[in-house]
């Protein structure tokens, strides 16, 4: 390979790897975000929630490194056209076998990673997931059990404890396990304590009833006990302990399972499926680099006719001149301008600001569909092992999902519009032009800065409660996907929610909620005294609260030693009111932007911690600013001309800001949460810090 060879395979290279990083970078922020409550609910370290997400990476890198490479190639091919190059080269004698040379190279390069990645890396990743997910669930059942709370140790598991007494004992104890897509166990407990010995730790359990209800069984088995051992060492990250799914298992283990095997024996079929996928994936790659280059790798010049692309060509060709034209009289219009002393406006700075506003919506519905495709194969993994799971369910879920992941990640969007763009008029020396006519720096991206804040009031204002809706919605139909299935709770634990009335205790635990907890869905309730003792369970359809109590429809209530007694409406006692319900039930990610101001009022008013709606209103006011902090950072990386060199470092770079600004709005926002720091400084922070960092590297560039 020679001189022109390797600079075509850095190019390409060079690429794919930027947009292999952005791409992966933002699929991971939407993965990401459903795992905040390893810090927010559990009490783990940033390290932890870094770790455990991070491990998904391999997964999505293989997802994406053949689009990744697709978007590589057509833009070295597009780069090397638009500047001559390939006519060039193919002047000079150049064969096109001997173009071609490189990019099959950056091909089989990025094929072979796919491969070890597919073979092993992937495997291996979604394995230690496991292991680490169960270590965080057994350190939570031990360490974390907070009076008051229910902590999920597991998606299906749930603990709860009243209060605990000055010796350490537990006062008050519920245990709801429904890993087992079979049966559900709930254990409540007026007490218990913790014992580690040589065979593992447990949980004593004293004075209490298990309640184990088959999937297959209307109503649930009563049990009493005086003593009863949960053994938590079951939570431990044992390897004999762990069933892994076809996804996380090796192609030998695949190719080769044992017979006796019990996933093996319920699904055979997949275990092929899988291996023959893990073999066929490294193909993809070099499918996705023949397409793009019999398309688009022919030389042409824009008075060429006839080639097998050519109407494409030509309309790309005219749009070219189009801009070019466009560009040419802006320039005009402002040199007049200047020599009348007036300002720029009009022409010059409409066309940089259409041209940031296409590259935002070019990039945010790309971002949709990559979203969606993700988020439809995670749902298709997840219900594998379910019989008789409509496709379209699915994917209705998913869809009403995407506007939120695409809500959070929408900042990191906007920057990297704003560099493709900026990238993209400095390599066809358009900003060039515009630097020799006297534009400043400042003045080009004045357009895009005040259409990013328009951005960023209409999403706050339109697309944020929009998005709430169907997030709410999306919430719904996934409990009556996984409630169908299972016949429990939905893919978390469910909602919970503890209450007291002049009738005793309660333990509220629905399957789903609307209107912010006003309406339950799949209701079960636990009665106990004063005592902890536990007095009767009610089964209910749906639960609405009024004023004082909750309506049950449905219901049918079970006491120990009692036949069943059906209800078609039973009443409640409840001294919760629409505030606390809306606190236990609702998130902040669920309320309409016009609607969080009142739910502030409302927790103010009933002396209740409203922080995390605070936080919520903040940071959606700041989102204008924040988007406008984004075309700030991406214009300090992504002005400086190619012929200069260091581009692509520059750009990695600003990525990398990008990123780290979005962690930190993460950590920030969970602090604020928490009571540690003011919700204004909390959602004005992030823009702030991105805004000042760009402005200082655009100042040392512009002025020196």
């Amino acid at each position: 390979m020679g001189s022109i060879g390797r600079y075509i395979f850095r190019t390409t290279l060079g690429a794919f790897l930027v947009v292999l990083a952005s791409v992966t970078m933002l699929m991971w922020m939407t993965q990401a975000l459903r795992n905040v409550d390893l810090m927010t609910n559990q009490g783990q370290t940033i390290l932890v929630f870094v770790g455990i997400t991070g491990l998904i990476i391999p997964l999505l890198v293989l997802l994406i490194a053949p689009i990744a490479l697709m978007i590589a190639v057509g833009y070295t091919l597009n780069k090397l056209s638009t500047d001559s190059e390939l006519i060039v080269m193919n002047a000079a004698g150049m064969a096109p076998w001997r173009i071609f040379q490189p990019f099959l190279a950056v091909g089989i390069v990025v094929s072979l990673v796919v491969f070890a990645i597919s073979m092993y890396v992937s495997p291996k990743s979604l394995r230690e997931l496991r292991r680490w997910a169960t270590e965080v669930r057994a350190e939570v059942v031990t360490n974390n059990v907070t009076p008051g709370r229910f902590a999920v140790v597991d998606g299906r598991m749930t603990m709860h404890v009243r209060g605990r007494a000055p010796n350490g004992q537990l006062l008050g104890v519920l245990i709801d396990d429904a890993r087992d897509v079979k049966e559900r166990v709930t254990i409540l407990a007026e007490t218990g304590s913790m014992l580690t010995n040589e065979s593992g730790t447990y949980l004593i359990l004293e004075n209490g009833t298990v309640q184990r209800h088959v999937a297959t069984q209307r109503d649930p088995d009563f049990i009493a006990f005086r003593e009863h051992a949960f053994d938590l060492s079951r939570l431990s990250p044992t390897i004999s302990f762990i069933r892994y799914s076809v996804q996380e298992r090796f192609p030998w283990e695949l190719a080769y399972p044992p017979a006796d095997d019990p996933l093996y024996k319920e699904q055979p079929g997949n275990f092929t499926a899988e291996l023959h996928n893990r073999i066929t994936a490294a193909l993809y790659p070099l499918a996705f680099l023949f397409i793009t280059f019999a398309y688009l790798g022919a030389p042409r010049t824009t008075r060429q006719s006839g080639d097998p692309a050519g109407s494409h060509h030509r309309a790309a060709c005219l749009r070219h001149q189009h801009h070019h034209r466009a560009g040419r009289r802006a320039l005009q219009a402002y040199r007049r301008n200047v020599r009348a002393g007036a300002i720029m406006t009009g022409t010059l700075a409409r066309y940089f600001g259409m041209r940031f506003l296409g590259a935002v919506i070019a990039i945010f519905i790309g971002l949709v569909v990559l979203v969606a495709m993700v988020d439809f194969i995670e749902m298709m993994r997840r219900t594998s092992d379910m019989k008789d799971v409509s496709a379209i369910l699915i994917a209705k879920v998913s869809l009403y999902r995407v506007p939120h992941l695409t809500e959070r990640v929408l900042p990191f969007t906007v920057m990297t519009a704003a560099m493709f763009c900026y990238l993209n008029l400095s390599r066809r020396l358009e900003l060039v032009i515009a630097r020799a006519a006297g534009v400043s720096a400042w003045q080009f991206i004045g357009p895009a800065i005040i259409i990013a804040f328009v951005i960023g009031a209409a999403t706050t204002t339109l697309y944020n409660p929009i998005s709430a809706s169907l997030r709410e919605e999306s919430a719904r139909l996934e409990a009556e996907l996984f409630g169908k299935t299972r016949g429990f709770a939905d893919v978390g634990s469910g909602f919970w929610v503890r209450q007291r009335s002049d009738e005793g205790q309660s333990i509220i635990n629905a399957k789903s909620s609307s209107q912010q907890g006003v309406q339950l869905a799949g209701v079960t309730v636990f009665k106990f005294d004063d005592s902890d003792h536990f007095l009767q369970r009610i089964e209910a359809k749906t639960a609405a609260l009024h004023s004082g109590f909750w309506r049950l429809e449905a219901a049918r209530i079970y006491v120990k030693d009692e036949p069943p007694a059906d209800h078609e409406i039973y009443d409640l006692r409840t001294n919760l009111t629409l505030t606390p319900v809306r606190e236990s039930f609702a998130t902040p990610d669920t309320v309409p932007f016009w609607q969080l101001l009142a739910y502030i009022r409302l927790a103010e008013n009933a002396g209740l911690a409203a922080a995390g709606y605070r936080v919520q209103y903040y940071q959606l006011l700041a989102q204008p600013f924040y988007l406008a902090a984004m075309v700030i950072l991406a214009a300090s990386v992504s002005l400086r001309s190619f012929r200069f060199g260091g581009v692509q470092r520059m750009v990695l770079g600003g990525v990398l800001v990008g990123f780290l600004l979005y962690v930190m709005s993460k950590v920030i926002g969970d602090l604020s949460k928490a009571g540690l720091l003011s919700p204004v400084i909390a959602a004005g922070l992030p823009p702030l810090a991105g805004g000042l960092t760009g402005l200082m590297m655009l100042l040392h560039q512009e002025d020196g």
